[in-house]
């Protein structure tokens, strides 16, 4: 038996989920069973409860996806435990909408959770900020090719990126390209490469815009990188694997 899934937009992902009660009765133990079963039919590697129709704070994960040890969690606590350090779209400040943003519309739904749930939330504007992480040609051949297998596996991607056909790029040579995530790894590293200030979090409309709200959260948002102390530690590294 198929097993649909309740999906974005149904305003039914928004409704609010109930505490699941101990000790556990049969119908949630079947309702367990079931949540697998439409997790691995639709091959993925979390389904929550919601999902399937049921407003219940519990989720099964696979992360393996072996059918063999799949996790259950009921009641989670982990907003308290988390940090999420994330990197897509414009500034908060920014008038522009983020459609364009790969990382943010992938699942709309969740992007606009991130900014309203209260998570200790580290953004990374990829636009204006992470896209000063860029490296050109030259760059590549002179501190990347050769440094290793590491080194000339990611010189191989940067000179057959997909993007260069898909975009008619006829002359690499001259085409420099943002290595986006790098923002992340930075930031984790050593903070002071991507100076950052503590703001109140701004929420995202349907149109995708930023948009202010009277009670928020507040969240830390990068302004700048320092990008020669980023691409030096990270030369220095592949060098180290000669």
């Amino acid at each position: 038996m198929y097993i649909e899934l309740v999906k974005y937009p149904d305003v039914f992902l928004r409704s609010d989920s109930k505490t699941v009660p101990f000790p556990l009765d049969e119908k949630t133990k079947r309702l367990i069973k079931w949540m697998q079963k439409a997790m691995y039919q639709h091959h993925g590697i979390g389904l929550a409860a919601i999902q399937v129709g049921y407003q219940l704070r519990m989720f099964v994960m696979d992360v393996n996806r072996t059918e063999e040890k799949p996790q259950v969690f009921i009641n989670p606590e982990i907003i308290k435990n988390m940090v999420v350090v994330w990197t897509a779209g414009f500034p908060t400040y920014s008038f522009n909408h983020n459609k364009n943003s790969l990382n943010l519309v992938q699942d709309v739904y969740a992007s606009q959770l991130l900014f309203e749930c209260g998570v200790a939330n580290v953004y990374l504007p990829g636009f204006n900020v992470g896209a000063q992480l860029t490296l050109s040609l030259p760059d590549m051949k002179e501190f990347v090719k050769g440094r290793g297998k590491i080194g000339d596996y990611l010189y191989h991607l940067y000179t057959n990126n997909p993007l260069h056909k898909q975009r008619g790029v006829l002359d690499q040579t001259w085409r420099t390209w943002v290595i986006w995530d790098v923002i992340n790894i930075a930031w984790l590293i050593n903070p002071s490469w991507v100076p950052s200030s503590i703001i109140k979090c701004s929420s995202l409309n349907d149109e995708l815009y930023w948009i202010k709200r009277d009670k928020s959260y507040n969240m830390r948002e990068a302004y700048g990188v320092n990008r020669d102390e980023i691409f030096h530690d990270f030369f220095s590294k592949l060098n180290s694997l000669k």
